[in-house]
């Protein structure tokens, strides 16, 4: 016990001499003139102007009684030692105002004056959407993230980027349509017509892989043990290492266009309002889903332990569990194409359509400057990116 109280004084005294500059010949530094801060979803992102041979701590809290002094005897109070500009602060909480200030010093010397206070308030991504320049004249289908986002499309269209605004031409040859790609056990995976599927590691170099179908694959996921997708005629293809493939039928003759998996279950939508769900991708179950609407993508909130499929005439069915759904009120007469979830759930679909929900249940149109059709959503890298015809790309943070 005295060892303990001793190693407990020893660290108390060393973060208060840290704080103090140590007592070396370090010196404090001016702040940056100016600090700008960026709302995001669940973060912030802290831009200035850093001066050479100076280290910068950025303090914040949600209080506006915040100083380079007090911060630590604030409730959610913090500093970031050697901060770097641009400098993302992670772990926020949505609609709740965060305070931040900077000082400098050199050589870990003492903290100089912190600059003026500055605020913003993290808010989920999907209300404000960016229209980025149209990637191709392909439609794009499909989008994925990972550690990159990636979009696929028509004529075997492939490209990357890792903030959802610049985008880089992947350079492989493939002649076939590409209708989705998804990404786990630290793979990309795309599919597309006639069978086809391509696998990297690194969205730069992929290989095709055999998938032992020709029927056209529609969409995809995995749940960090296997890949799975989905196409027509109920077809599915499974693979545990995104090379050697196998097939079989999902219970269904109709074509199946998104795939989901959560809550230990795989989900499977598609035409005539179908729904199948299988927990070990061997045995499949049709499940009611309460409408004859064409469904054309589902996805799983863990968050709101909710599945979300979307599709025909605005359609939006929801389940806890994926065997029991219930038909919601329709967002919109148009055709719902894709649906993804961050900290809210984001919908698009044709004529530029996006559409928001914290819940599943209740929805609200968000204007997306586009009146191209929208094919597909992906979340990462705290946004939403969605793309569709004619290389049309938009990204909302």
């Amino acid at each position: 016990m005295k060892t303990i109280r001793l190693l407990t004084l020893f660290l108390a005294v060393a973060t208060v001499s840290l704080l103090a500059g140590c007592g070396n010949e370090g010196k404090s530094a001016n702040p940056p003139a100016t600090i700008s801060v960026e709302p995001g979803d669940g973060n912030v992102v802290v831009t200035f102007l850093a001066e050479s041979g100076v280290e910068y701590w950025l303090f914040y809290a949600p209080s506006s009684a915040l100083d380079s002094t007090n911060f630590n005897t604030l409730p959610g109070g913090k500093v970031i030692i050697q901060a770097v500009s641009p400098q993302v602060v992670q772990g926020l909480q949505n609609g709740t105002t965060y305070y931040f200030t900077m000082n400098g010093r050199t050589d870990h010397g003492p903290g100089g004056s912190g600059t003026a206070l500055v605020s913003a308030t993290p808010r989920s991504a999907g209300g404000v959407w960016n229209l980025g320049q149209p990637l191709a004249t392909a439609d794009l289908r499909g989008a994925a993230f990972g550690s990159t986002f990636v979009v696929v499309g028509t004529g075997g269209t492939m490209f990357s980027s890792a903030n959802g605004v610049s985008w880089t031409p992947i350079n492989f040859v493939v002649a076939s349509d590409l209708n989705a790609v998804f990404y786990g056990i630290g793979r990309y995976i795309a599919v597309g017509a006639g069978g086809v599927i391509l696998q990297s590691a690194d969205a730069v170099t992929w290989s095709q892989a055999g998938s032992g179908t020709s029927q056209h694959l529609y969409a995809g996921t995995s749940n960090g043990i296997v890949y799975v997708a989905v196409g027509a005629n109920g077809v599915y293809a499974a693979s545990a290492d995104g090379q050697t493939w196998g097939v079989g039928n999902a219970g269904t003759t109709r074509d199946l266009a998104g795939l989901a998996y959560g809550n230990g279950r795989w989900v499977a939508v598609g035409a005539g309002g179908t729904i199948v769900t299988s927990t070990d991708t061997a045995a499949w179950q049709v499940a009611a889903s309460q409408t004859v609407a064409d469904l054309k993508a589902v996805t799983y909130a863990p968050a709101a332990a909710m599945f979300v499929a979307v599709g025909a005439g605005g359609t939006v069915v929801t389940s806890p569990d994926g065997v029991n759904w219930t038909a919601r009120p329709a967002v919109t007469q148009t055709t719902l194409t894709g649906v993804g979830f961050g900290s809210q759930f984001a919908a698009v679909g044709d004529t530029g359509a996006v559409f928001t929900s914290a819940d599943g249940t209740a929805w609200q149109a968000v204007a997306s400057g586009t009146s191209s059709d929208l094919k597909t959503v992906a979340f990462g890298n705290y946004r939403f990116v969605t793309a569709g015809a004619a290389g049309s790309n938009l990204y909302a943070k």
